[in-house]
Formats: structure tokens, sequence, C-alpha cells
């Protein structure tokens, strides 16, 4: 009978841990794979997870058995009578200038049902399980099957099952292993039923029951939960701030959407299973290191080497983890009291998340809830008496004087070396202080609030925006010759000043790039008409940037944009920012909000050209790269019409999955790049670029091979299709 009670656990937090990241499979694509996708379906799983606490501790204190087991099955069986399995692949998520009410309502309707059922497993069959052992066998000693399913839950997914199975057969294999897991809880339900009418009748409440999972907590201090509270939600909160920090400003990889909940939860368990007071003394240094050169990264907007940066956020993610579950694991209570704590730390959890993904977007213009998350764990470090003190220490606050310099010092210093200097200089001081906790935190907090007003070495701030599709920043960037749009530490367009008032194509789009070369000979081959003419040409790009590429249009043309962040839109249309859309040649043009491969699709027009040219950020909307997307495109083209792609990528090798799906629909491959380049390209804000062109076999090539493209074979076996996508295999 353990191991049924056993496997029933497993297999419920196996379930539990699979179903997040096949959600955010499942969805990322659809809102141009932000981030903030996978953490909103975070803090929604953890909203769903007190939920399921909440009515587990309703259903323990029933008393009788039976009406407990007849519960727990309803609930189980409850999503197979409404069909919610159904809208795993139900993507109607409405409008993309509403995502996250768009994004909530789906995860209510298809999964918070099944998640609550899920969550509350666990603790039911524990208590089962203690009404048919001898007291040998503690009934929490199975938490253990429930941390080994989560852990291999969380690992199964990104290793085996999305690279070997597609999304219909991932969906599938769950619900199979959902069915098997109320077979189980039946088994479970008949041994519980079986040994408790033999022993003791159905009444729990009986001499023999020795403990009650969930207790009044009466007897608890308000301090005592506040510490709870406090000492989960402030890990949650770093889990998301790192996770956004990281998929945003470094490299948006699938494990890496995984990669911080698994150290998250294992710092949990390690904490719970081996419990002692000297974890934070032990790490307190390590941490306080690493802290002080994650923070300086991320106010740098230091983007490279990847590996190692990102091996940086994660293991100050995992000591502070480790620091603050360790304290929580001090703190926990006699079993009377393990409901309220468990209550307890769940809310912490949800509520850390909340803070991080939907109050600080309301607060701050960037993410600054990340360093400043760090600095309220490193106040755990000390107790409130060596905290007053720091606090009349003037000598801490020491730290913001080089950070300072930095505004006063672009006079004297180059700007490489002035932020290393400036940046090194308060981390020299910031360390000196580690070893004395209260004196630390304060001059943490102090270097974190300081570094908000320094500029980026990015660039000087113009302007900064903040919504559900990431931050987008307007800095004055080349010495002050140009204004540049970035995304996390990604440029995503360039306009030098001195040509404001023109419409000179910059950066990927500058005159002598792949793209320029193509509109050079495109405009010079095709013929144009009046404005007011029908068969005037058409082009569509998805993708606005900053509107760079209405530089090529010609008066006649007609050009539309598909863009699905509107605050790109209102960047590229503020003339104080950007000038290319207000100096277009064309009055043709139009600015669509949402999915550009959904509006495409929709669209009734045929085009003469269609650019793709969402892919320069190291987030890839895989869904406009599969199979399916490209044959939408094709459908789209004219009988003589072409696609360029920009794949221009620092970590993703994109152009063996696009040419394979060319050759599959037919359709010749042809590339070019401009890896060098000249200083006076440099010095007009070229960048360099990649791109990629498909040609349906029935088309001329003529303006790809005038333009200096080459002919390319499909060699690759490497397809993305709606149902299956591995992007590890793309990394170069």
């Amino acid at each position: 009978m353990v191991i049924i009670f056993a496997a029933t656990i497993f297999l419920g937090s196996f379930l539990l841990f699979f179903l997040e990241p096949l959600v955010g499979k499942l969805l990322l694509p659809f809102f141009g794979g932000a981030p903030a996708i996978w953490n909103t379906c975070l803090v929604f799983f953890q909203v769903a997870l007190l939920l399921g606490y909440l009515l587990s501790a309703y259903l323990i204190k029933l008393k009788r058995l039976s009406h407990q087991i007849f519960l727990l099955v309803a609930i189980m069986a409850l999503p197979l009578a409404l069909d919610t399995f159904s809208k795993f692949t139900l993507m109607n998520l409405g409008s993309a200038e509403t995502p996250l009410s768009s994004l909530l309502l789906w995860l209510i309707e298809a999964v918070l049902l099944v998640f609550i059922a899920l969550s509350v497993i666990p603790s039911m069959v524990q208590k089962w399980f203690s009404f048919t052992q001898s007291k040998k066998i503690s009934p929490y000693q199975l938490y253990a099957a429930s941390n080994a399913g989560s852990l291999c839950g969380l690992l199964a997914y990104p290793l085996i099952f999305e690279r070997s199975f597609g999304l219909k057969e991932q969906t599938q294999i769950w619900q199979i292993l959902y069915l098997g897991l109320i077979g189980l809880i039946l088994l479970t339900a008949v041994g519980a039923l079986t040994k408790s009418f033999r022993m003791r009748g159905e009444s729990l409440n009986s001499s023999a029951e020795t403990e009650v999972p969930l207790d009044s907590a009466l007897n608890l201090s308000s301090t005592q939960i506040l510490r709870w509270i406090t000492l989960s939600g402030l890990p949650s909160a770093l889990l998301l701030g790192a996770t956004n920090f990281i998929l945003t400003d470094l490299v948006s990889l699938p494990l890496l959407w995984i990669a911080p909940l698994l150290i998250y939860l294992l710092t949990y368990i390690i904490a719970f299973i081996w419990p002692t007071n000297s974890w934070h003394i032990k790490l307190q240094i390590p941490a306080s290191f690493l802290s002080i050169l994650a923070i300086c990264t991320f106010y740098m907007d230091v983007s490279t080497p990847l590996w190692p940066l990102v091996t940086l956020h994660l293991m100050v993610l995992a000591l502070l983890c480790q620091i603050c579950h360790a304290k929580l694991s001090a703190l926990a209570p006699s079993t009377k009291f393990l409901g309220s704590f468990y209550v307890s730390i769940s809310f912490g959890g949800a509520l850390g998340g909340i803070i991080i993904q939907f109050i600080a977007p309301l607060l701050f213009d960037r993410a600054v809830e990340y360093p400043l998350i760090i600095a309220l764990i490193l106040l755990t470090f000390a107790s409130s008496l060596e905290i007053r003190k720091a606090l009349l220490r003037p000598l801490n606050y020491l730290v913001a004087t080089p950070l300072l310099l930095i505004l006063v010092g672009n006079q004297f210093l180059p700007p490489q070396i002035l932020f290393i200097l400036g940046y090194g200089g308060a981390a020299l001081i910031l360390y000196s202080l580690s070893r004395r906790p209260g004196a630390y935190a304060v001059g943490f907090i102090t270097f974190v609030l300081t570094a908000i007003w320094i500029p980026s070495p990015l660039g000087s701030l113009v302007e900064s925006r903040r919504n559900f599709y990431g931050i987008t920043r307007t800095v004055v960037a080349d010495n002050g010759r140009a204004h540049a749009i970035v995304h996390g530490s990604t440029i995503h367009g360039v306009q030098m000043l001195g040509s404001r008032n023109e419409c000179i194509p910059t950066s990927y789009y500058h005159h002598t790039s792949p793209i320029g070369d193509y509109f050079n000979v495109y405009n010079k081959n095709t013929p144009t008409s009046s404005p007011s003419d029908l068969n005037t040409n058409k082009i569509a790009v998805v993708g606005l940037g900053v509107g760079s590429l209405i530089c090529y249009a010609r008066p006649s043309d007609s050009w539309t944009f598909y863009e699905i962040n509107p605050d790109m839109r209102d960047v590229a249309l503020d003339a104080n920012l950007f000038t290319f859309l207000k100096n277009s040649p064309t009055p043709n043009y139009d600015v669509k909000i949402g999915d550009g491969r959904i509006n495409l699709q929709k669209s009734l027009d045929k085009f003469d050209l269609i650019i793709l040219d969402a892919f320069s950020s190291d987030a890839i909307p895989v869904h406009l790269l599969t199979l399916e997307g490209i044959e939408t495109y094709k459908q789209k083209l004219t009988n003589s019409g072409a696609m360029l792609f920009h794949l221009s990528s620092r970590y993703f090798d994109l152009a063996p999955i696009v040419s394979t799906a060319g050759k599959i629909l037919e359709m010749d491959t042809y590339m070019s790049s401009d890896p060098e380049l000249t200083e006076q390209e440099a010095s007009e804000g070229k960048r360099q670029s990649l791109w990629l062109g498909l040609l349906p076999k029935e088309a001329k090539p003529e303006t790809f091979l005038q333009a200096g493209f080459k002919k390319a074979d499909a060699n690759s076996e490497i397809l993305w299709t709606d149902d299956y996508s591995d992007p590890l295999k793309s990394l170069f």
C-alpha cells in the first residue's frame, strides 16, 4: 500500500509541474514570445496553489473519510466533465492590446480547476495514509515523493517531452496520465476506507487519531505568521524578477523558462530536508559577493558573454533563495500548526509574485524591482538592531560616491573607462562592508537607489515605456549623435539626429545593407503607378521597430506594418523621438496592432513583398518561423511576390529552419549578409545583419541576384511546425 500512496503523490506532483511548462509552451508564441507570459503563468500557478491548499485544509477537516474521497474525486473529474482540456489548444486569446486580461481569462478557463485539483492531492493522500499504517511510517515522509515528482516533471519536459513530442502528443500524454492519476486516487481511497472501517470506523475524530494537520492558528502570533509570509514572499519575488531579467535582457530560451523555477524548488527542498540554522552564515559571503557582480551587470546593461552571465544570475537566485528558505525552515512550527504554516508560505509566494508581475510594472519604467528585491533579501542577513545602527553611520553611504562621479566625469574620461571605474569603485566599497550585515544591507540599498539615476552605457535615457511586452527605452547613443530604441540590452533601431528632417535608414537597414541592396534593385525593376491605382505595389512588414524600412517606399507604394507591441507603435509615431514615419515617402502606410501571422492570415490583400523583421531580438517568436506560418505568407503573395526574413541574432542560427520550410513549400532560398563594416558605415549607424529571401520557383530571381543575394541549398533537416519546435537545436 505504501507504494500506491507514494505513486499517487508522485504522479500528482509530476503532472502539476509538467503542466506549467506545457502551458507556457502553448501560450508563448501568441504574444510574440514575451517573457511576461511565463511570469504571468507562474503567478497564476502560485495563486492556484494557494487556493488548492485552502481547499485541502477544508477537506481535511471533514469528519467522514468517505466525504473527503467523494469530493476529491469529484474535483478531479470536474475538468473532464467541463472538457477544459479542449482549451489546451484553443488559442483565441483576444486582443494583443489587452494581453494580460486575455491571458488570465484563458488560464482560468483552461487550467484553474485542474491545477487546484492537483494541488490538493499531496496533503489529502498523506492524511489518508495516516489511517492505513502504523506509527512506524509518518505520513509526512511521503512529502519526499511529492518533491521527487515535482523535480521530475520540471526536468522531463524540456529534456524529453519537448524534444521528442509535438504539442498535441504532449497534451494527449498529459491527459492519459491524468486519467491514470484518478485511478490511483481510487485505489488509495479503497485502501484508506478498508483500513478505516476495520480499525476505527469512519470517524476521523476518534481517540486513535494522533494529529490533525490543520489546526486553529489562534495560538500563533501575528509576528510569526508575518515572518513566514516574508521569508516565502521574498524568494518568490526574486524568482520572477530574475526570470524576467534573464529572459528579457540576456536570452529567451525554453530551457531557461524552467531553470529559475527548478533552482527555486531545489532550494526549498534542500532547506526542509536538511534544516539547519547555519545556512545563512555559510552562504552570506558568497551571496554578498555575487549579488554585487549581478547588480553591476544589470545597471551596466552587460549582455556578453552570455553563459557566464546567465550562470551568475542563477547562482545569485540559488544562494539568496537558499538563505531565505533555510530561515523559513528554521521557523517551521510543530505539526499542530503545519496547516497554517503551509497556507502562510503559499500566501507569501503568491503575494511576492503578484507584486513583481502586476504591481512593479505600474511603479517602475525599468525592471529595478529585481535589484530592489535582492536588497530586501540582504536586509534579512542582519538584525533590526544592526540595521538601525548602520542607518546612522554616514560611511555606509559612501558607496554612492563613485557612481555619482559617472555623472560629472564624462567631460574627462571615455565612457567605457568611466563606467568601469564608477561601478568598480562602488563594488569594492560595498564588498568591504560584506562582513557587517547591517552596514552591507544599507550600503547595498544605497547602491541600488543611486544607480537608478546613472545613465546606461548604451546611452542616456530620453524616455522609457513599459507594458506587458517589455520595456521600451529610447536613449541618446553614439556620443550624442543618434537616438536608439532598446529592448533589454538589444538595440532595435537607430536614427542619426543630424538627419531627422530626412528619411535615411540606418542600423540593419542602411542603404548598403542586404535589405538596402534589395530595395535599390526592387524599386528599379518594379513598375510604379499612381497612388489611386488599385494595382499599386503592396508591401507587408511584420515588426515595425522605429519604422526605418519605410524610407525605401515610393509615393505610389502601399505599406502595412504589423506590430504586436502598442508602445513600439507609439514610439515610432512620436516625432520627438523618431521621424521615419513622419518623413515617409508614401502617405499610404498603416500600422496594425496584433500578431503579424494572425493578421496576415485575416487580410484579404495579396502582397508583392512580405518582410518578416521580428527576429533581431533574442526572444524568438517561434510561430512566425514554422512551416504553417511560412505557408500562410506564401498564400498572401502575388504571383511574382517574394519574402524576406531578417534573421540577425546573437545566439540562434535561424536560417536553416526557414530554408528547410521553403524547400518543402517549393521555394528557393537566397541569402545575403554584411559581416564587416567600413569606418564610414559605422559612423553612419550601420549594424551587421543577415537576410534570407524565399521565392516561389515560378517567380523570377533577378532582383535577388542583382542585389547580391546568393542562392542557398536547404541542407538542414531542422524544421519547426506549429506542433513541434526545439529552439535548443538552433543555438550557435
